[in-house]
């Protein structure tokens, strides 16, 4: 019943929200940037897709009226730093941002100041003890089963326990109270997923013992929970992920039962299957279909909302548009629809708006057959080639430091030159996700049997073959001088590696 009334709850202040805004202002000491990045952590994981700039005026102030419909969770970024911070409706926050005090970097006022400042003391979303270092040095994961059970599970619970208490004691409203109660409960289970995911890595016996208990940490997260907190959503990414692994594990020994198992859970014949996985993708359609058979009917909107909200991150606006179009069939009245169709929307614009951008020339009709023809056209520049893929999560992070790489080097005699391995039907998808990121640059793309032709030459000047992304840097003549370039992120490398050519 208590899950019932918080979702009534929530769902009235989606509605009334617009009558109470929510002012989060400021000083920050020793900025470097004139701006500061607010990332509303919307979904199941912390996509960049729902960004606010807060513009930071000469003297460090700053003043933003931040529009939500809900309580939600966001990432602060300035100065190459990060916070968490709760945002609700009618709870403004006064902040003074440091980031050269290594004692608190963040200091709260406002009428939200109670509930974010127990947010930090408690650590919401930082690691615990057992989730923290480097995965091959981690004593925890190679432990035996009763000694996991006293010295983490049990821990565990202690610090929750403890942390209930102190959220009990805040004399916050109900509605944080509850928000941050889901969020510590949540968080430790979704922590806890990973230290089962070390132990396997570990080789560690019995790991999907300990993953099952897991799973018993916490109850399926209801409704209510699902609609500020952000482990309770990754969490049911979680859960969906460890049942349909369990269903599949024997494919290599038993295909046809395997089969039919899926068929079962899924409720759709494998053949069928195929071809929507093909369509929306199997990370998207396949967590909706088992959540359609096996989830409580009231929690399949959220699941859905999560997986648009995934796709627009992935800049994936033909399977979103899939994605909301299921939205609107099985769950007319969501009260996620409004934000799906604007996200679906914002994505439709950006593509619209960026394929009329002359400065992103895509070269549809040119399959290149060598290194030497692709950077002929490009004789007198410097050129940085990117090889990348759609598919490739490490190349498409790499892409958001591209936007500070250009501005360094506007004007100069550089070419940005991208060449995309995807397959052939994944065209109008390479199209979209160049609009979508507003890649300006020369963008060619070849399927994985063309690009291999490429690769070797590469291998043949000292590069390594197959790596995605990999950058190749030349000269004006064409030649190529760094078969294994620097890549975006490393800034001062890569910019003196430029400097050089140039």
């Amino acid at each position: 019943m208590k899950q019932i009334a918080f979702a009534l709850l929530l769902t009235a202040c989606a509605l009334c929200a617009a009558a109470q805004p929510l002012v989060l202002s400021g000083q920050v000491k020793n900025r470097k940037d004139s701006s500061l990045t607010l990332y509303l952590l919307y979904g199941s994981a912390h996509f960049r897709n729902k960004p606010v700039t807060i513009p930071v005026a000469d003297g460090g102030q700053f003043s933003k009226e931040i529009k939500i419909s809900y309580p939600v969770f966001a990432l602060l970024k300035w100065n190459e730093l990060e916070k968490r911070v709760l945002l609700s409706p009618g709870r403004s926050l006064h902040l003074l941002l440091d980031p050269e005090d290594n004692t608190d970097r963040m200091k709260i006022t406002g009428k939200g100041s109670v509930e974010n400042a127990l947010l930090q003391q408690l650590k919401i979303g930082e690691a615990p003890f057992f989730a923290r270092g480097d995965w091959k040095e981690n004593k925890y994961a190679r432990l035996p089963p009763d000694s996991l059970e006293k010295q983490v599970l049990e821990v565990a619970k202690d610090d929750i326990n403890l942390a209930e208490r102190k959220i009990a004691l805040s004399g916050l409203p109900e509605l944080q109270r509850f928000i941050l109660l889901q969020e510590i409960r949540y968080g430790y289970q979704c922590y806890l997923y990973d230290f089962s995911n070390i132990m396997r890595w570990n080789k560690t016996p019995d790991w999907e013992k300990f993953q099952e208990k897991v799973l018993d940490f916490q109850p399926l997260p209801g409704s209510a929970a699902l609609v500020s907190s952000l482990f309770a959503n990754m969490m049911l990414d979680n859960y969906s992920r460890i049942r349909l692994n369990a269903i599949g594990k024997n494919f290599r020994n038993d295909s046809a039962g395997t089969v039919r198992k899926i068929e079962q859970a899924l409720g759709i014949p494998f053949e069928k299957l195929n071809e929507q996985a093909e369509a929306y993708g199997e990370k998207y359609i396949i967590p909706w279909l088992y959540a359609k058979h096996n989830l409580p009917e009231s929690i399949h909107d959220r699941l859905l909302f999560n997986k648009i909200m995934e796709a627009s991150d992935g800049h994936a606006p033909g399977v979103a548009g899939l994605l909301l179009d299921t939205l609107q069939h099985y769950c007319p009245y969501s009260q996620y629809l409004p934000a799906a169709r604007q996200e679906v929307e914002k994505l439709r614009a950006q593509v619209s708006r960026q394929s009329k951008n002359s400065a992103i020339v895509l070269h549809t009709e040119k399959k290149v057959t060598s290194l030497k023809e692709l950077v002929t056209p490009y004789a007198g520049r410097i050129i940085y080639l990117d090889i990348w893929g759609t598919w490739c999560g490490p190349c498409k992070m790499e892409m958001e430091y591209v936007p500070e790489l250009k501005k360094k080097y506007a004007g100069k005699n550089i070419v940005f030159v991208y060449l995309s391995a995807d397959k052939d039907t994944d065209e109008e998808l390479w199209k979209k996700y160049i609009y979508l990121a507003a890649l300006e640059g020369e963008h060619y793309r070849l399927n994985f049997e063309q690009v291999q032709n490429l690769w070797k030459e590469v291998e043949q000047a000292g590069g390594i073959i197959n790596r995605y992304p990999t950058y190749v840097l030349f000269d004006t003549r064409g030649n190529m001088i760094h078969p294994d370039a620097e890549r975006p992120s490393s800034r001062e490398k890569l910019y003196r590696q430029l400097d050089e050519a140039l």
